[in-house]
């Protein structure tokens, strides 16, 4: 089993904090919530500039915002050992390790439906104006 990345640990501290995941009926698993606010407490306190970027993050996350939040993380986290601690907790507990592997599964098939929505869209235009001939539906 791989060690989650950094890159994770910024996503899942950004998903904790505006639970994007919350749906009504469903929470986070409590271990998580724990060690992610713990987490973002001590981001608080030692670089709250990092802190404040993770809350203010929006929900849906570019690849650029991600990459950007965990190299922040990452250098709190060399240079306070606290901050570290709390990192491998929440990159050790599994329900962290599911939510990582969700969000992957999640992005990957996301991803590929951005791609085939082009690569459709390239087949339908069809010029300045398409005309449509018989058009069948059946149920």
């Amino acid at each position: 089993m791989e060690p989650i990345t950094t890159w994770s640990i910024a996503t899942i501290v950004t998903i904790i904090v505006t639970k994007a995941l919350e749906k009504p009926g469903e929470k986070l698993g409590e271990g998580v919530m724990g060690l992610g606010g713990r987490l973002l407490s001590l981001l608080q306190q030692k670089a709250p500039e990092t802190a404040k970027a993770i809350e203010q993050a929006p929900v849906q996350l570019e690849q650029q915002q991600v990459k950007a939040l965990s190299q922040q993380v990452e250098q709190v986290a060399i240079t306070h050992p606290e901050v570290q601690a709390a990192v491998e907790a929440l990159a050790i507990n599994p329900e962290a390790r599911q939510l990582v592997e969700t969000l992957t599964q999640t992005a990957q098939s996301e991803g590929s439906t951005v791609i085939n929505l082009g690569k459709i869209g390239i087949q339908i235009s069809g010029g300045s104006n398409p005309t449509i001939n018989n058009p069948t539906i059946n149920l």
